[in-house]
């Protein structure tokens, strides 16, 4: 089956972000960035996140799942949105951007670099420093806590036979 689906494909992966982008705007989803995008084949499945002031809020996702062969949206999951969507306060970071790459790993090659907010561990949630870095021969993506400068978080991109996961 997956075979056969592969060569029906129409839609670009670039092409389905664009639809999901334009569904979300549609909705009413304003100011929604394609913050990461999955092909699994047949669909493409696409995470995007409200930003403010530049500020890429990870608790506002969406999810998007379009299909390949049609262009059409087959899933929508807004529940984060839903629950955590609100106009953030203070959203300027106590820690530079140069202060905060003080603590990546110095083994690891940056990739590129951005503020985010992103869930606490167990409620709330922290403004950080989001590192895309490459070591290893892997990716991974290196939250750095913006206004305390700790390590929050370390994300591992891997390859599967459905697309690349973060863990």
């Amino acid at each position: 089956y997956r075979d056969n689906v592969a060569e029906n494909v129409t839609k670009s992966i670039i092409e389905c972000e664009y639809l999901a982008q334009e569904f979300a705007n549609k909705l009413g989803f304003e100011n929604v960035k394609i913050v990461w995008s999955q092909d699994a084949n047949s669909c493409v499945y696409c995470n995007l996140c409200y930003v403010q002031d530049g500020v890429i809020v990870y608790p506002d996702m969406i999810k998007i799942k379009i299909c390949r062969q049609t262009g059409d949206v087959i899933g929508l999951e807004a529940q984060a949105w839903a629950y955590n969507h609100m106009l953030r306060e203070n959203i300027k970071p106590s820690f530079s951007e140069e202060e905060a790459r003080r603590e990546l790993n110095e083994k690891m090659e940056e990739i590129s670099c951005r503020l985010c907010i992103i869930p606490d561990e167990y409620v709330g949630e922290n403004l950080a420093w989001e590192f895309k870095c490459y070591y290893d021969d892997n990716i991974y993506y290196v939250y750095v806590n913006a206004n305390t400068c700790e390590e929050e978080k370390v994300m591992k991109v891997v390859q599967t036979d459905d697309g690349n996961l973060l863990m």
